[in-house]
């Protein structure tokens, strides 16, 4: 027997979240995504429990991503749920500053990967130069200069930057099981496989720049295993292995 809702729809809608939490450099702040349905940038003060907004826009903030050298934020927007997101920065300890636009092509889709090791640049993918493919940028934050680095087919992700700044990791994904981890040397242009396609998640350099980490099912069958991969000769070790099960997080 079916029975009846005794709530409206509309409580439900309105229960809120907090996401993609991020500690401040001197974890003393938790920066996150927090609100029912239009999440923005928020800081929570981790000793007294004060909370405070810090955006204010009419679309959701989907995404949040702190500099590993201070506590600038990049976060994305898009309009309407259209998916065209684009990339803004937001600077908690400047009270004076206000949001800036990095990205301002509302026809292109921007999929932010990662920020450079001394936080001067960020890495990320776009489809602006044909609406079918993703294309590698790497641009200065200070200065808004960018540069196309790597010509891309369908769709394709940033995972990092190595250690030393001079690599990005990257994925070429071609369907379940034909993705493929590349590895752009930024100097030259080259950009050469890293093992056979598989599936890749989690994608991560390693500190010392030789290897790289990743979720994984190459060479383990059907299930994701946390592999190393080393970074000069693409050999792989297994780190962690769940048996007849898929690791799932790092």
């Amino acid at each position: 027997m079916l029975r009846r809702m005794t709530q409206d729809p509309e409580v439900f809608a309105a229960i809120g979240s907090a996401t993609s939490p991020s500690f401040s450099r001197d974890g003393r702040t938790l920066f996150h995504l927090r609100g029912s349905g239009l999440p923005q940038v928020w800081s929570l003060d981790l000793a007294s429990g004060d909370d405070r907004q810090l955006t204010f826009h009419d679309e959701k903030v989907a995404l949040l991503r702190r500099s590993p050298v201070d506590d600038r934020l990049i976060y994305g927007i898009d309009r309407g749920g259209d998916e065209r997101q684009q990339l803004w920065l937001l600077d908690p300890g400047d009270a004076s500053m206000e949001p800036r636009e990095l990205t301002a092509n509302p026809a292109v889709i921007h999929d932010f990967g990662a920020w450079s090791p001394d936080g001067a640049e960020i890495a990320y993918t776009a489809n602006e130069r044909d609406e079918a493919h993703f294309d590698v940028y790497v641009q200065t934050v200070a200065t808004g200069d960018r540069r196309r680095v790597f010509d891309g087919t369908n769709l394709l992700s940033v995972a990092g930057f190595s250690p030393d700044g001079s690599r990005l990791a990257l994925v070429h994904d071609r369907g379940y099981g034909a993705e493929s981890l590349l590895l752009l040397d930024l100097a030259t242009g080259d950009a050469r496989p890293l093992g056979s396609p598989s599936n890749f998640q989690s994608v991560r350099w390693a500190n010392d720049g030789r290897s790289l980490l990743a979720l994984t099912d190459l060479g383990g069958g059907n299930f994701m295993r946390l592999l190393r991969l080393d970074a000069g000769t693409g050999s792989a070790s297994v780190v962690y292995d769940a048996g007849e099960r898929d690791k799932s997080h790092v």
